[in-house]
């Protein structure tokens, strides 16, 4: 896109990587192109994974790119109770999320973090993850129980590109 003259306001990804990280030097480059695309005014939106915190060995692996500070990393959510209410993590599937390995963490995240980690909720062994580095994701939707008619029939979907997609049009629509 370097060499288009006009470009998209926001770009929606649903895919990644989860522990099978590519190499330093592919995600330093990448990191080069998504500031690029920043300073231009586009905003990368990418999907925060759907193995959860997945899982490298003994530590947690967050998806790449999602832990890329240039991107937006979105999660998908669920209602614990009924339709409406109190929302937690999607269990239909794992909505990726936890620590980057290398990443540091943005200033504008460590007093979200500092509060999370210190809510009393059930953490993983703090040798399983890196609580100073950035986390993911940075937005969530609600991504299970969709409707969606497929040959006549009305089946339920649970999908993090759901999210993806809302956070790409509630960003373009500013």
């Amino acid at each position: 896109m370097n060499n288009e003259t006009t470009i998209p306001s926001v770009m929606t990804v649903s895919y990644g990587s989860q522990g099978d990280y590519p190499s330093p030097v592919y995600q330093q480059t990448s990191d080069v192109e998504y500031q690029k695309l920043d300073l231009r005014g586009m905003s990368m939106i990418y999907a925060s994974g759907d193995r959860g915190a997945g899982c490298e060995g003994r530590k947690l692996a967050p998806a790449y790119p999602a832990v890329s500070v240039y991107v937006t990393s979105v999660g998908s959510t669920r209602f614990l109770s009924g339709n409406s209410g109190e929302e937690g993590a999607v269990q239909a599937f794992g909505s990726g999320g936890g620590f980057a390995y290398t990443t540091p963490m943005p200033s504008y995240q460590q007093d979200a973090v500092r509060g999370y980690l210190s809510s009393g909720v059930t953490l993983p062994p703090p040798s399983a993850f890196n609580a100073s580095n950035r986390g993911t994701p940075d937005v969530a939707a609600l991504g299970s129980e969709h409707f969606q008619a497929i040959n006549g029939g009305v089946v339920t979907c649970w999908w993090l590109c759901i999210c993806t997609s809302f956070w790409s049009y509630c960003n373009s629509s500013q």
